[in-house]
């Protein structure tokens, strides 16, 4: 997936007439629709996991199984698996080693007093079953009793769908799941609506029997409301990230906005980040966990902010490089400045580096390179050799593919797909955001207009 997910139109309460009547705080009431959304992001399928996995509760008894299935398997979607691990840990009674525990909290920036420290229903279970004809037979036990005579049965060919994935999947009806989820220490219940599809491939499993049960889900809900600011009407979009958990927080949530009346892709922001409505600047400051407000607060007048679009000033990126050396992005000023993301892992990345290893030496006399690599830390010695043999002579920097905090620097620039590149002006403004290869020209005409000879 959170690039699993749900999107939300917000709205405000009232009419900002001008900054002289600005309200310094605006709470707004959100609604759930059923359904992919208007502005709806691609989104990524979550997978489920069978009794091989590693906190599957073999304990539990399940009720209702239909006779007559010639083979079953009951698979688990986890909503929250810190707390799935949290329980584990207590349930072994100190089988489990510390260590493991506290490695996989600090990977995620929690720790158990954001958790339950007793069971809650943070799984649903989903029985897959092949009939003697050969249909595939899922049941989602919807109300999370353990007990699926009371759930709905979806029958499906094995066969080929005989269409795309994405048309298959559009066929699949979305059903309200029950669950619950642990936040500071509060556990919350509410309904979700998810999407259980036979027909992905996104994944694959080394076990025969459970690639014959595969199956993935989807979030298929979003929240929506309007918004009319300075006499304009703005959708937002909200939306949690691309994986469990699926509740709203300061790492999970997504906001798209963009102006009612104008068709243009809306723009990404975070929570904390600000939006520029004429000259007024409002603070995305809050959202409760279950998406049913968002709070956002006036903080003055200004021309601009800081973002990840262009348009925007960069957000400021200060940390040790890879060699060690301390690096901080403002010291850059007066030069343009290149980010570019990319990993070990990614083929186009790799293909990317020619492209910029040419651009590196037409104008390095007024461009900066800096390349984030979004890998694991076991790769760094493949990094190594990668920066040396390509001639990558430029600033490295290095983020662990693991960090999910709002902070690292992948989700201050909404880095979904990689390669990203991002242009820096010399005043520290972003002036071109692409994606994908073969797009260095559009680098290098905005540096030729600085530099026409390219001296």
């Amino acid at each position: 997936m959170r690039k699993g997910p749900f999107i939300a139109l917000l709205a405000f309460a009232g009419s900002l007439m001008g900054n002289a009547h600005a309200q310094s705080e605006i709470r707004v009431s959100l609604k759930t629709v059923i359904g992919k959304g208007p502005w709806t992001p691609s989104l990524n399928p979550t997978n489920l996991y069978g009794p091989g996995s590693f906190n599957f509760d073999s304990t539990k008894t399940f009720k209702g199984i239909p006779s007559g299935l010639t083979q079953t398997m009951i698979k688990e979607l986890d909503l929250q698996p810190l707390q799935g691990m949290y329980e584990l840990y207590k349930r072994l009674g100190g089988k489990m080693p510390p260590d493991m525990l506290v490695k996989e909290l600090n990977r995620q920036h929690t720790d158990t007093s954001f958790l339950s420290g007793m069971p809650i229903k943070h799984t649903v279970h989903i029985l897959s079953g092949i009939t003697a004809d050969g249909k595939r037979i899922l049941i989602t036990d919807a109300n999370n009793n353990l007990d699926f005579s009371d759930d709905r049965q979806l029958i499906y060919d094995t066969a080929a769908p005989g269409m795309n994935t994405k048309d298959a999947e559009a066929l699949v009806p979305g059903q309200d799941v029950d669950y619950q989820f642990a936040y500071k220490g509060k556990v919350y219940s509410r309904k979700i609506n998810l999407q259980i599809s036979p027909y992905q491939t996104a994944f694959g499993y080394s076990n025969p029997e459970e690639q014959q049960h595969y199956m993935v889900a989807f979030v298929n809900e979003y929240r929506e409301g309007m918004a009319k600011v300075g006499g304009k009407e703005y959708a937002i979009t909200c939306m949690t990230a691309y994986h469990p958990p699926f509740f709203y927080d300061s790492l999970n949530t997504k906001i798209f906005v963009r102006k009612r009346s104008d068709s243009a892709a809306a723009i990404a922001y975070n929570l904390g980040d600000t939006l520029l409505v004429q000259d007024a600047k409002y603070n995305i400051a809050a959202i409760d966990p279950v998406g049913s407000q968002i709070v956002l607060k006036y903080t003055g007048k200004g021309s601009t902010v800081v973002g990840s679009e262009a348009g925007q000033l960069a957000y400021l990126i200060s940390c040790p490089a890879i060699d060690g050396q301390p690096f901080a992005l403002n010291a850059l000023r007066g030069k343009y400045v290149l980010l570019d993301f990319w990993g070990s892992w990614c083929k186009p990345c790799i293909s990317a580096i020619s492209d910029l290893a040419s651009l590196n030496q037409k104008y390095k006399h007024i461009l900066s390179i800096v390349s984030i690599a979004y890998d694991e830390k076991k790769n760094l010695p493949v990094l190594d050799k990668l920066i040396k043999e390509n001639g990558m002579k430029w600033t490295h920097l290095f983020e662990d593919n693991k960090d999910k905090s709002n902070s690292s620097i992948i989700n201050r620039f909404k880095v979904e797909a990689f390669p990203t590149q991002i242009l820096i002006d010399p005043e520290g403004k972003i002036i071109l955001r692409i994606v994908g290869v073969g797009k260095s020209e559009l680098i290098e005409n905005h540096l030729k207009n600085s530099c026409p000879e390219g001296k």
